[in-house]
Parts: C-alpha cells; sequence; structure tokens
C-alpha cells in the first residue's frame, strides 16, 4: 500500500485501511474508492496522511504500532479531562477531578497493546488540524513515548506512568488567558515567563486535585527541562531530569516539528529527527536520540520519494535504525517514465551508496 498527504488524496484512489477521525470515530471503510464529495470530506477533518491501494506496492504492509481507533479514545478521554481542569482553575469544581480515571484507563489498554510484543512502525505524521492540536498532540506524544519506553524494556506500570504523564503534560495551560497559545511565535516578553510556568501551573493542579502518583506529577513539572540545565523551571541538567520527562521532551519535540502550527506548515519526519540528531547531547539525552532514531524511520514506509540520480518510487522497508538509506522500489525513470518492471534498491548496500533520497512526494 502508499502512504499520501491527506491533501493529495484524488477521485478514483481507493483506501487500503480504515480512516478515523481524531476521536477514534470510523469515518471511511477500508476499500472505499475516493470521490470528489469524499475526499472533500478527509481535507476537512485535517487528517495527516491516509493509505491507498496501489498495484505496485500490493505486498508492502504497513501497520502502526498503536490502533488509530485507541488514539482516538484517548484523544475523547483527554478532552473530557481538560473540561473538568477548566471548571477547577475557575473555581466550579473544588474536589478530586474524576475525569483522570478514563485517562488511566485509555492508558492501560493503549500499553497492553505492546505485549507481550508489539508490531508494525510508528506513526511518523503530526497533527494537522489547528483547532484539534491540544488534544490530538499529546496522543501522538504518549503513543511514542511508551513505545520508547517498551524498546528501553521498562516494565508495565512504568510506561503507565509516563504515557499519563504525556496525556496530561499541558495541563497547565487551562491556567494561561484564553488564545495566548494561539501565536506562539509573536510571545512578548511577559507572556513568555507565563506560558514557562505552566508546568507549575500542571504540577499543582494535578497534585492538589487529583489522586495521580507522585512520579507522573513530577514527571510533568519537569517535561520542559533540558539536558544542557537551560530548560525550565528549575533548569535541572542530564541525569537530574528524571527519564520519563527525557523521553517525554524528544516525543513532544517531534510530534510539534512533524504537526501544523499557526505560524509554519509541518515538516517533514527525516527534518524533524534531523534537528533532534543537531540537538543531541544539548537539549536532548544523546542515549534516547540514539534509540530514537532506531524507532522512527527518516522515510515511513509507503512514501513516494525522488532520488538524486532522477529515479522516483515507493519505500517499502524504512529501516529505521540505518539514516536515510531505504530500500524504495523504483517505478519511475529519470524521465518520470514508468517501468514495465520495478526494481527494487536498498540504498544501504554497498552499490547503490551514490544514491540519495532528494525529495518526497505527495506527502
Amino acid at each position: 500500500m502508499r502512504r499520501i498527504g491527506i491533501q493529495y488524496s484524488k477521485p478514483g484512489m481507493v483506501l487500503s485501511q480504515d480512516v478515523f477521525d481524531s476521536y477514534g470515530n470510523m469515518v471511511m471503510n477500508q476499500g472505499t474508492r475516493l470521490t470528489f464529495d469524499n475526499s472533500s470530506t478527509l481535507s476537512r477533518m485535517g487528517s495527516g496522511e491516509i493509505f491507498i491501494q496501489d498495484r505496485r506496492v500490493d505486498d508492502v504492509p504497513v501497520t502502526s504500532i498503536m490502533p488509530a481507533r485507541l488514539e482516538g479514545e484517548a484523544t475523547r478521554q483527554l478532552r473530557a479531562f481538560l473540561d473538568e481542569t477548566k471548571d477547577v482553575v475557575n473555581n466550579v469544581l473544588r474536589g478530586k477531578m474524576t475525569a483522570v480515571i478514563n485517562v488511566e484507563k485509555v492508558m492501560y489498554s493503549m500499553i497492553s497493546h505492546l505485549f507481550p510484543a508489539y508490531f508494525g512502525e510508528v506513526n511518523a505524521s503530526g497533527c494537522y488540524s489547528l483547532k484539534d492540536y491540544n488534544y490530538v498532540h499529546p496522543v501522538q506524544v504518549a503513543s511514542l513515548s511508551i513505545v520508547i519506553g517498551r524498546k528501553l524494556g521498562l516494565k508495565e506500570e512504568a510506561l503507565q506512568k509516563i504515557g499519563v504523564a504525556a496525556l496530561v503534560e499541558n495541563v497547565g495551560y487551562v491556567a494561561l488567558a484564553p488564545g495566548m497559545m494561539d501565536e506562539p511565535s509573536s510571545f512578548t516578553a511577559i507572556e513568555l515567563h507565563e506560558v514557562k510556568q505552566h508546568p507549575q501551573y500542571g504540577f499543582q493542579i494535578l497534585r492538589d486535585y487529583t489522586a495521580l502518583s507522585p512520579e507522573v506529577v513530577e514527571t510533568v513539572y519537569q517535561h520542559h527541562e533540558r539536558w544542557d540545565g537551560k530548560g525550565y523551571p528549575r533548569g535541572l541538567k542530564g541525569p537530574e531530569i528524571c527519564m520519563a520527562s527525557r523521553i517525554i521532551a524528544l516525543a513532544d519535540t517531534y510530534y510539534a516539528l512533524v504537526s501544523r502550527r499557526p505560524h509554519r506548515q509541518a515538516n517533514m519526519p527525516g527534518e524533524a529527527i534531523e534537528f533532534l540528531m543537531a540537538y543531541s547531547g544539548e537539549l536532548f539525552d544523546p542515549e534516547l536520540v540514539q534509540l530514537f532514531t532506531k524507532l522512527v524511520p527518516l522515510f515511513p514506509t509507503g512514501i513516494s520519494v525522488k532520488l538524486n540520480t532522477g529515479e522516483s518510487g515507493i519505500i517499502i522497508d524504512s529501516k529505521p535504525g540505518l539514516i536515510g538509506r531505504p530500500v524504495v522500489r523504483v517505478c519511475y525513470d529519470k524521465d518520470f517514465k514508468e517501468l514495465d518492471d520495478t526494481i527494487d534498491m536498498d540504498l544501504s548496500d554497498s552499490e547503490h551508496q551514490h544514491r540519495l533520497i532528494a525529495e518526497v512526494i505527495e506527502y
């Protein structure tokens, strides 16, 4: 199957996977043939990508580690939790919050999906919907954080704490002035100072109004600390930062970069990973960055690419860990003439060392 950005969907394409909205509701079935009308429906959803049938890659499976249905349910429960948090901030609710119980339950379901073994590829695309970002982004961060933790060999109890902390990491935003986060590129010095208080606000809300463990509350407090000590709010450095917060910092930054934001378009997965690598040992734990590059591919399976030698094709094996050296099924020659017989090129082989991916197409 082939993976494309939603904006490149065209009438006549056939879906090779079910499509879910950001709340876990199925909106189109596998096998649906796109028309002008339902293509417009997909575009309005703001989905980042869809999977379509392509006879040239019928033998190539593309499976996400975390089902979209589960991530959608997490988004729904997070929204309920944040709505309840607003009642706390506005003094409407004075007792303990209850919505957090469902947040913990859905995280348990997500973690259970990783045991005894997990299969598939990490979702490499971010959130393309501006209005849903504050609900979708934390769920994506949580999914990736628990996969990283699983790769580290952490047990289910530790993963539960990491995942819940990632889901509620930005709960402190509800204490900020409405609309403050809509234009982060134009903060005044006073507004920037206020935004940097959100980990403290989140810490206080979770400590005083939930029964979450101290480890979860402390992880939320530390999620903007950075490896070189230049993070906030306390300027913790290196191993002083808890492992959970170091993991979340990586996942959070990655999905922020590959998401559409009010002041910029989304970056490509490869661009985001290059950013993380560039700041390894400065902003991020270098050992975690190394692990990250083995989990999240520069060029995800199913996307179309163009090589520096002019040929173009589809990634059939992303080969995470071999940075930028996937297996490409070449479908067109340098004159963009479709080949009668496709050619599988492993860019990690010595005979193809001169070939590089020059451009990502329709993503």
